[in-house]
């Protein structure tokens, strides 16, 4: 064992002497008899200081190694616990990759199935369409034999009606013309022929504008007023008024226009109308006084019906009263020309030759009557015939 520095140190201080070939304790090394005590210390503390720095090299030395063996020591540890580290994460990352990848799969499967029942419900939506469908088509192919058999029925009947109407019709019409050539034969006094031409004028007037929509009254006896009022109307609307008189006098007279004009103001008309058989002097068949159309019965039908469109027309266009008399008195003009003339005599040819072919029908009357009945028995049989098909084909779903 070396003895502790301090020890030594000691033992040098502490007064002593050597035999022989004494050694000293320190370094074993034989102490020649020559050295002083101050020399000898001075040896001792440099061989302590030599020694001091051989222990602290030591230390150092040892140090160092055992910091390197910390060292390398914490280093296996650390890359064991890193090593043990990956491990675990390697361990938790599998371990949620395959929790995800279970969940993902579990979607799949769950998303698959609920694929699988839409397409089992689509497919029974579409089946129950498809039932629907065939049902309604069939449904309806019934129906619509069924609305075509009664219109054919309906068809039918309405061709008899129409027929038997418009030859009841036809007979009216030549029974009043017979009866107007009776009256016009017969003598009766002015007061009379006026209203029997007044009841001619309405019946005219309510035949051709009734089904226009058109309102046409006739003002009784001893009232205030024109014979004839006549609201022009366009779908249900109201766009002006037309008011008439007749006379059948057998001399003209101012007082007509006079009287008629206090009622188309009193009455806010639109125009005034008098249908009468003599005419101011220098008129014939037209005249236009104090605002008042004066016209032959013959022609009041087609007279009016430019004036009525004209109340039309102007009411459309949202027209000023100057505009308005304006368009008015060109309108008159027109009718008063000799355009407006050729047009109302071709007008009247043409009725004339209609009227003459209404007279050829009455004296082919029974003839017609007869080509008509078999013409229609002949309809029946072709209507019961394809009745018999139609019923076939519903019944026996077979083609006819």
């Amino acid at each position: 064992m070396v003895a502790r520095p301090e020890a030594t140190i000691d033992a040098i201080r502490t007064p002593h002497t050597h035999t022989g070939e004494e050694r000293c304790p320190l370094c074993n090394q034989t102490l020649p008899h020559d050295l002083t005590a101050a020399e000898l210390q001075a040896k001792l503390r440099e061989h302590e200081q030599k020694a001091a720095q051989v222990q602290e090299q030591r230390l150092r030395n040892q140090f160092a190694q055992e910091m390197t063996s910390k060292v390398e020591e914490t280093k296996r540890q650390s890359a064991a616990e890193a090593a043990e580290r990956e491990k675990v994460i390697r361990l938790e990352v599998k371990q949620q990759t395959t929790a995800e990848m279970n969940e993902e799969l579990s979607k799949a499967k769950q998303a698959t199935a609920k694929a699988q029942r839409e397409k089992t419900a689509a497919e029974e939506r579409i089946k129950r369409l498809k039932d629907e469908q065939e049902a309604q088509i069939k449904a309806r192919t019934t129906k619509a034999l069924a609305e075509q058999r009664e219109a054919l029925d309906k068809e039918k009947s309405d061709a008899i009606a129409k027929a038997k109407a418009d030859e009841f019709g036809k007979n009216q019409k030549l029974q009043r013309q017979v009866e107007l050539l009776k009256r016009q034969l017969e003598e009766k006094t002015a007061d009379s022929l006026g209203e029997g031409a007044e009841v001619d004028l309405y019946e005219a007037l309510r035949e051709n504008f009734d089904d226009d929509g058109d309102k046409i009254t006739r003002i009784k006896k001893g009232q205030p007023g024109a014979d004839i009022r006549h609201e022009v109307r366009h779908n249900g609307q109201l766009y002006g008024l037309i008011v008439y008189d007749s006379k059948n006098h057998a001399k003209w007279r101012n007082s007509f226009v006079t009287k008629l004009k206090t009622d188309q103001l009193a009455a806010h008309a639109d125009h005034a109308v008098l249908t009468t058989a003599e005419f101011p002097s220098g008129a014939r068949q037209f005249a236009v006084r104090e605002g008042v159309v004066v016209l032959n019965p013959a022609r009041a039908v087609e007279v009016v019906r430019l004036l009525r469109e004209h109340i039309i027309q102007t009411y459309r266009l949202r027209l000023s009263a100057k505009e308005k008399n304006s368009k008015t008195e060109a309108l008159y003009k027109f009718i008063n020309s000799d355009r407006c003339r050729q047009l109302f005599n071709r007008s009247e040819l043409i009725n004339e030759q209609l009227l003459e072919i209404d007279a050829k029908e009455v004296t082919t009357h029974n003839l017609v009557w007869k080509k008509r009945g078999q013409l229609l028995k002949e309809a029946q049989k072709t209507h019961a015939d394809y009745r018999s098909a139609i019923d076939h084909i519903i019944e026996d779903g077979g083609a006819a």
